[in-house]
């Protein structure tokens, strides 16, 4: 069963792409999508806000994502606020949330975003990190391949279309698709995580 929400209003391209954020600690390098080669040194993450650098994770920030192979890690930590414009349950057990970034977020967006996401940062609660997923245990069974991780008892639940959120996890660029994305989320919270 596919479960898709959305909001009513689109996002106005000329009002996603803002001016620049901070600056990057990332390599310049450029990367292929479907619209041309993606300047990591272009895009900004932020660092994750100081009451959120509890949220971020040592190791492997792509640790229970099914084929990480795909992503690139632009940031291992970052947190972006935004309203939550799409929330939908995907065939991989990821929860793919949709955040029309707040202003100071918009340097995050890529291209592609704008062009095939209306916009808007794409961010993705994978199962492992989901409501009711004991901690240590499978997710779910390995399907077609995949290996869905080990349970972290997060216990994150998808928010709903419209709420103004506050997201914490790895910034990456995910080259299946051509976008940016925080992914895995590993905090949200409708409260600005503060020192």
């Amino acid at each position: 069963m596919r479960v898709v929400m959305a909001a009513a209003g689109m996002c106005v391209l000329a009002a996603c792409a803002g001016p620049a954020g901070s600056a990057s600690s990332a390599a310049p390098s450029a990367v292929p999508n479907s619209t041309g080669p993606i300047d990591i040194a272009a895009l900004h993450p932020a660092p994750p806000l100081p009451g959120a650098v509890k949220d971020c994770r040592v190791g492997d920030p792509l640790a229970n994502v099914y084929s990480p192979d795909r992503l690139e890690v632009v940031s291992p930590c970052t947190t972006v606020g935004g309203v939550v414009r799409f929330v939908e349950s995907e065939y991989d057990g990821d929860f793919h949330i949709d955040l029309e970034v707040d202003p100071a977020y918009r340097s995050m967006l890529d291209p592609v975003n704008i062009t095939n996401q209306h916009g808007w940062l794409v961010t993705e609660i994978v199962p492992a990190d989901e409501a009711g997923c004991a901690s240590g245990a499978p997710p779910q069974p390995p399907a077609n391949g995949n290996d869905y991780g080990v349970c972290t008892g997060t216990d994150l639940r998808p928010p709903a279309v419209g709420q103004h959120v506050w997201v914490t996890g790895p910034f990456v660029i995910d080259h299946s698709h051509g976008w940016t994305e925080i992914h895995p989320v590993w905090a949200l919270t409708t409260t600005k995580p503060v020192g």
